[in-house]
């Protein structure tokens, strides 16, 4: 999923090893489009599309898509089209999913699969998504299973189906292995059990986030603290707040924070401090909402420290926007000498600094090259400051 990081180090880096990619928009195809993909590895995975992209999509060859409502199959007046309906994904011990947005409830499948044949459209198969807050890999048996009741009921109706969308939602970082190897273990046994070799079914999956999550480590700066001490239980209380100059209005992932296992560790000395105070971090900006954590067990800090976040590849580059003045920060790699090359091709070829690809359509619009031109002053500029510091 090119959503979860739009860093061209990354999409190159996948691009290398044969993998296909799951695009949501125009933006996201030209992307992969600019690598030399063809259109036979995208999978248009957006079941409420724009009609101009949909039109790019299908002048450029791209012709898997997702669905999942009468109002997009009227969309495709195209009948070359190979569409996946999405299936609202079962919700057993999710915290968050995406069901009320995306998805086609199973009662409404089998109307949903007649009106697609009866206008003379063909489904290739089904797509899901869990989501990635969910307590047990068992949601994933139980989605499985509904689609191949799905698939039943297609193949009375006419469809020959041949395609299962798994989606994405595998856990990632530094600390889910154990986690991972069981969610992959429920989903073999449930594919063998349901959509074995010998059914010709081809099983996808669109698993960004656990490719990149821990691939991306931030370091952060405390740039302030100020103790305010809290009652609990009668008691008083030790509090800390302390202020780092990164922020979830920019790479701190926002509403995946809380699932993605992100954990703090000091650049110097003592590395094993006791987590024994109190704490609530602050990020950058003014928004008072700009808080990373709230009342948490933290190790001492200084300020004027740096601290490393973990885990920070995923949903965190690609939300990154400059918000309230503060920077991007500058995307460093480790790269063994083997794979330095490569980094220095994508480094030559690619239009701005690597890491924040989603600013590629803005730099290459007219009016953003015209602000970026010396004779303009800073303060005409002020509202580019966040392209500008991606200029190469």
């Amino acid at each position: 999923a090119v959503k979860a990081c739009t860093d061209a180090v990354v999409l190159w880096t996948l691009n290398s090893l044969g993998f296909n990619y799951d695009c949501s928009n125009k933006v996201e195809m030209n992307m992969v489009f600019d690598m030399g993909v063809s259109p036979d590895r995208i999978v248009y995975a957006n079941t409420v599309k724009c009609s101009s992209h949909l039109r790019f999509a299908l002048e450029h060859g791209v012709n898997l898509i997702t669905f999942d409502s009468v109002e997009e199959l009227e969309k495709f007046k195209n009948k070359d089209v190979r569409l996946l309906m999405r299936m609202a994904a079962n919700e057993y011990g999710s915290m968050q999913n995406m069901n009320k947005k995306y998805g086609t409830q199973f009662n409404d499948a089998r109307k949903l699969l007649e009106l697609a044949k009866f206008m003379g459209l063909e489904v290739v198969g089904l797509s899901f998504h869990v989501g990635c807050a969910y307590k047990h890999p068992q949601i994933w048996a139980n989605t499985i299973a509904e689609c191949r009741a799905v698939f039943d009921i297609a193949e009375g109706i006419g469809f020959t189906m041949t395609i299962l969308d798994i989606g994405g939602g595998f856990p990632g970082g530094v600390r889910k292995m154990k986690r991972f190897q069981e969610v992959c273990f429920t989903i073999r046994t449930e594919l063998e059990r349901h959509f074995p070799e010998s059914s010709g079914v081809e099983i996808i999956g669109e698993p960004g986030q656990f490719f990149v999550t821990s691939a991306y480590t931030l370091a952060t700066k405390v740039v302030g603290k100020r103790r305010r001490d809290v009652v609990v239980d009668g008691v008083s209380v030790r509090h800390e707040h302390v202020y780092i100059n990164e922020s979830k209005y920019n790479c701190i992932p926002r509403d995946l924070y809380q699932y993605l296992d992100i954990t703090y560790r000091p650049i110097k000395p003592p590395y094993d401090r006791p987590a024994d105070v109190l704490t609530t971090i602050w990020g950058a900006t003014c928004n008072p909402n700009d808080f990373i954590l709230e009342n948490t067990r933290l190790f001492e800090v200084d300020v004027d420290e740096w601290l490393l976040m973990d885990n920070m590849g995923a949903y965190s580059l690609v939300l990154a926007c400059g918000f309230n003045g503060f920077s991007l920060p500058p995307v460093k790699y480790i790269a063994s000498p083997a794979r330095a090359a490569a980094l220095e091709k994508v480094f030559r070829t690619w239009p701005m600094r690597p890491g924040y690809g989603h600013f590629v359509p803005l730099m290459r619009q007219q009016p953003v090259k015209e602000c970026l031109r010396e004779d303009y002053s800073e303060e005409s500029c002020r509202t580019n400051g966040a392209l500008k510091s991606l200029q190469r």
